[in-house]
């Protein structure tokens, strides 16, 4: 196993000496810290070093990840809103809201954001591939059954495809909608 108090510790050290340090080392550091709090079950210590770093879309996207891992869904869900204000619709934080509303148990919403990231990007079948284990994860599996008859629809079994998506749904134990 790692040492986790061993990388702690050499991180703090050389946070401690920012002023001195190369460009980006600062934030390299700061993500190392945050993997070995992370790996150390310290989840809300790497949140409130999260409060203290840059507004950059790996830290931010790490924000949300812990709020939810720590139940704070509703904290992760304004993050999102006010990170999405300001930064427009991105792939990155639709999947993060659709993350987040599926952990709230707003299906309705989370679907909102399903169909804004379908309509970024119509042609590529892993939208819908990602909406159909969302969906069952959600354990709306009717809604996820639907999105799969979709994805056959459109995109139809060619090989590449039934692998797109068997693989995630046998990851998850969809193993019904296969």
């Amino acid at each position: 196993g790692e040492d986790y108090e061993a990388m702690l510790t050499m991180c703090d050290r050389y946070l401690s000496m920012e002023a001195s340090l190369p460009e980006g080392e600062s934030e390299w550091l700061l993500q190392q810290k945050l993997v070995a709090l992370l790996q150390s079950k310290r989840a809300e210590e790497a949140l409130v070093l999260l409060e203290k770093a840059p507004d950059d879309k790996v830290f931010n996207e790490q924000r949300v990840l812990i709020m939810l891992e720590l139940g704070e869904t509703d904290r992760a869900i304004a993050f999102l809103e006010e990170w999405s204000a300001i930064s427009g619709d991105r792939e990155q934080t639709i999947r993060l809201q659709v993350r987040a509303y599926r952990d709230a148990r707003n299906v309705e919403a989370m679907n909102e954001r399903l169909a804004v990231l379908r309509k970024m990007r119509p042609a590529d079948p892993r939208t819908l591939a990602y909406a159909v284990v969302q969906q069952y994860l959600a354990e709306v599996p009717e809604l996820a059954r639907a999105s799969l008859d979709d994805f056959f629809f459109r995109f139809s079994g060619f090989e590449a495809n039934m692998k797109m998506i068997a693989a995630p749904l046998a990851e998850i134990g969809a193993v019904e909608l296969l």
